[in-house]
């Protein structure tokens, strides 16, 4: 009776060995990786926590060209361009050069799409407006890899980014000691403004944040809806059984909230964008159709004469000067 059931309980023990050693195996290839990116993310995140404008927007500025491979992102928000475009979103991809052009299938991008794709992101660094949350709306279908599942959306363009220069906007004007300091200040103050008066001819909805006493925000004449989600969808474990399955929301509306940018970035990455108060402007489209609003954005910018405010040369030098300082050579902007 022993004998009758041996060959199946070896052949039991022996699956379950080549399993288990399988998987041994997989761990013992991924932990010195997995290793060897978290020290590296330690030794690149000191980049991050300069006290200086125009360096930290340099920085930022060379993440979204994929000259970083870590930034400060959180996953879940969906941060910025990538996640909309993409699907993919994660703030320890090994490089934002190599991303996901088609859902599921990672291919690498060449400098010049991305420099390409990211242009006005770029530009507004470049004025002292930093991008917290950028989603273009519209129809897609794609791979979401924290969730681990396919997702067919819809969702409204958002655009949510910090102003620091503009601090003050809703106060009557002041006159600092420093001339410079007084233009880019009513600069900034002007752009952000210029947002809320231009938002209903547009058919925007704007919330800014951080201005007013906790709780408090300043929105335009028709405030961002507190009933239609940003984002409405289905999910499934495989491709083809999103058809089956019951549409839910996925974003649930953001209403009068009030934005900070802890609710974008991991906390204790950018300090100096954490500890101050500031305006944190929140823009949303009506309908589910497509915009780019970085690109609006950065026009009404312009025309709020923030462009050119900061020399070029003190500002490339400067970043060049920071990264050597903690023993990096500077990456380059092109």
């Amino acid at each position: 009776m022993i004998f009758f059931f041996a060959p199946p309980l070896l052949l039991f023990i022996l699956v379950h060995y080549l399993i288990l050693r399988y998987i041994l195996k997989r761990l013992a290839r991924r932990t010195p990786l997995r290793h060897r990116d978290s020290t590296l993310e330690r030794k690149l995140k000191p980049l991050w926590k300069t006290r200086r404008w125009w360096i930290l927007s340099g920085v930022f500025s060379l993440w979204h060209r994929g000259k970083l491979p870590f930034g400060p992102y959180r996953a879940f928000c969906g941060p910025h361009y990538l996640r909309d475009a993409t699907g993919y979103s994660s703030p320890h991809m090994p490089s934002l050069a190599t991303i996901l052009a088609s859902p599921g299938k990672p291919t690498e991008q060449t400098s010049q799409e991305l420099s390409a794709q990211t242009a006005h992101l770029r530009a507004l660094l470049r004025m002292g407006i930093f991008p917290l949350c950028l989603k273009h709306g519209g129809t897609s279908t794609w791979w979401a890899t924290w969730l681990r599942r396919w997702v067919q959306s819809k969702q409204r363009a958002i655009f949510v980014f910090a102003v620091p220069g503009a601090k003050g906007f809703s106060l009557s004007p002041s006159a600092p000691s420093n001339a410079l300091l007084s233009k880019r200040t009513e600069a900034a103050r002007a752009f952000v403004r210029e947002i809320l008066a231009l938002s209903d001819a547009w058919g925007w909805h704007v919330c800014v944040s951080g201005e007013l006493p906790a709780g408090r925000v300043v929105t335009s004449t028709v405030p961002p809806p507190s009933t239609t989600p940003l984002e409405i969808g289905v999910k499934a474990r495989f491709k083809r059984w999103l058809k089956s399955r019951d549409v839910e929301v996925i974003h649930r509306a953001a209403g009068l909230q009030e934005d900070s940018v802890e609710c974008f970035l991991q906390e204790g990455y950018v300090p100096h964008l954490e500890k101050l108060r500031y305006p944190v402007v929140r823009i949303e489209m009506p309908g589910y159709g497509r915009c780019k609003l970085d690109r609006v954005v950065y026009r009404v910018a312009q025309a709020s004469g923030l462009e050119g405010l900061w020399d070029e040369g003190i500002y490339r030098g400067s970043v060049e000067e920071w990264f050597e300082k903690w023993g990096w050579e500077y990456p380059g902007e092109e």
